[in-house]
């Protein structure tokens, strides 16, 4: 993400910022939201999972579009609401289904199991559904289809 998306990101509620608003993180607090949009205090730098993630992202996409026979698409960078100028997305990837429904694609890796269902289902943390749901009301995407979190 380069500087001009990191500047826009700080003026606008993201899918990230939500889960932490609601107090349903486990990374951050609405306190933190807070004081970092205000700039009270600077941006923290990417943790070593940040950067994992960040490492794995196109690897895992790639073997979803694999697995569901789709083509994404990617680097959509942060997308404004078009009616809500204070909403914010950057979903990794999404494509169109066979019943035009927008299907939004957010790669995720973790060390842990916690909130995770069966692979295949829609059971994924709470922080990561509310990301996912954000996601969907920025891009007026149709609900209805397993968000997919993919983990290593």
């Amino acid at each position: 993400m380069d500087k001009e998306q990191r500047e826009l990101r700080k003026t606008l509620c993201t899918g990230t910022k939500v889960a932490a608003i609601l107090g349903l993180s486990k990374f951050r607090t609405p306190y933190d939201v807070y004081v970092r949009c205000k700039g009270l205090l600077p941006e923290e730098p990417p943790s070593d999972a940040m950067l994992r993630g960040v490492a794995l992202e196109r690897g895992i996409l790639d073997l979803y579009e694999e697995q569901k026979g789709v083509k994404l698409g990617r680097e959509l960078g942060t997308i404004v609401h078009p009616h809500e100028d204070w909403m914010g997305a950057s979903p990794d990837g999404y494509y169109i289904d066979e019943d035009g429904c927008i299907v939004i694609v957010d790669a995720k890796t973790s060390r842990m199991k916690d909130g995770w269902g069966v692979p295949g289902t829609d059971d994924v943390p709470e922080d990561y559904a509310c990301q996912m749901q954000w996601y969907g009301v920025v891009l007026e995407a149709h609900f209805g289809r397993p968000v997919v979190g993919l983990d290593i």
